[in-house]
């Protein structure tokens, strides 16, 4: 099935039973692709976007995770530089950063500062 284009693959919305594959967005348009969540009679709404970055952005909410998170990027970033280095910069060493510098590690044996 095919919403706003001839084929699946081109379309801004498309499903392909046979694959179990849904599309969203047609890759032509500049721009984001985005899919709105409403709930409470539509007062509340969501957004899941796919941006031109390359980037799955949530924004509208808050993101709750209910099972374990899995992080194979190694860092956790925030907007102004407090962020979480997760062994990658130094393997078997958790770093913390503030303000962008580092602060403090945390390693099998110690905890201490950078």
């Amino acid at each position: 099935m095919a919403i706003g284009g001839t084929t699946i693959t081109a379309a801004a919305f498309g499903v392909d039973e046979s694959a179990n594959t849904i599309y969203l967005g047609d890759g032509v348009g500049a721009g984001s692709t985005t899919l709105t969540f409403k709930s409470d009679a539509g007062a509340d709404t969501g957004n899941l976007l796919y941006n031109t970055d390359d980037q799955f952005q949530f924004s509208g909410g808050d993101v709750v995770i209910d099972q374990d998170l899995t992080v194979t990027g190694g860092d956790l970033l925030g907007s102004s530089g407090e962020n979480i280095d997760l062994g990658e910069a130094t393997a078997v060493t958790t770093t913390f950063y503030i303000g962008g510098t580092g602060e403090l590690t945390l390693a099998a044996a110690a905890l201490a500062p950078f």
